[in-house]
């Protein structure tokens, strides 16, 4: 996680650090639209309306209470917000620059200040990354689960930040210059902060048959990404599919049975 110093944007809070994922995770490949959350939530504050926009002006507490009415909707799914560390891994895709692969974020990846003409968009119309996750960058910064506070100074095992009375928005916005449209930019607010420049995006914690995790995690951050359609699962909400996925370090081998995998 983090940044080398000599990267353009790079700040303190961003020191490298090596990190390893163990377990599994979905997320959603795309930030929490309106129609989702106009399904559990009988208020909307967002700036720009409509079902297929990113809804904004959700402050983290408010995210949080989402995942937890919907889980109690659907209680076969844990839904959540992703941590610092896997919503960086899921961002950068097996890259190690600024940005993921897709291009610079002046080129397809992102809505931001230069391309954006003041405004968020609906989601999906920017280019996927590798994992096919769209708008990790731009759009709307999205809150995680982390508080805000240094990187741990030594080999982590699924970080979260527990100190600090402020969390962390992930991602850049609509509003922001290139140089915060980058996987290791971190955004500290108060989780009460409610900005036209702030969404979320669903994760959920994958609970395997025993034995059958492949689990995955880098402590380079680079390792090889494979999107296999076994681990991949679409779930009908508010009329919308909502497609999370779940990447391992290695490919399945082919002789390994399909796993049923029902939310």
């Amino acid at each position: 996680m983090g940044s080398p110093a000599d990267e353009m944007g790079h700040d303190k809070s961003e020191t490298q650090v090596a990190v390893i994922i163990s377990r599994a995770f979905w997320l959603a490949e795309s930030e929490c639209t309106q129609a989702a959350w106009n399904a559990i939530i009988d208020w909307d504050l967002s700036r720009e309306r409509g079902e297929l926009y990113p809804v904004q002006r959700v402050s983290w507490h408010d995210s949080v209470d989402f995942c937890q009415r919907l889980s109690k909707k659907k209680t076969d799914l844990l839904l959540r917000l992703p941590s610092e560390a896997e919503w960086e891994y899921a961002c950068r895709a097996g890259s190690t620059g600024a940005t993921p692969s897709i291009g610079s974020a002046s080129t397809t990846g992102a809505w931001f200040e230069a391309n954006a003409g003041g405004a968020c968009h609906k989601v999906k119309q920017r280019s996927a990354n590798l994992l096919g996750l769209h708008d990790m960058l731009g759009n709307v910064a999205e809150w995680c689960e982390d508080s805000f506070a240094p990187y741990p100074g030594f080999d982590a095992i699924d970080p979260v930040g527990k100190d600090g009375d402020r969390r962390v928005a992930r991602g850049g916005s609509w509003g922001d210059s290139a140089q915060r449209i980058r996987s290791a930019d971190r955004i500290p607010a108060r989780p009460d902060m409610r900005s036209a420049y702030v969404g979320f995006r669903l994760a959920m914690t994958v609970v395997w048959p025993a034995g059958m995790d492949p689990g995955f995690g880098s402590t380079t951050m680079t390792s090889t990404i494979y999107a296999h359609e076994v681990l991949q699962l679409n779930f009908p909400f508010a009329g919308f599919r909502i497609l999370v996925r779940v990447l391992p370090q290695s490919e399945i081998p082919a002789s390994q049975p399909l796993l049923q995998v029902t939310p």
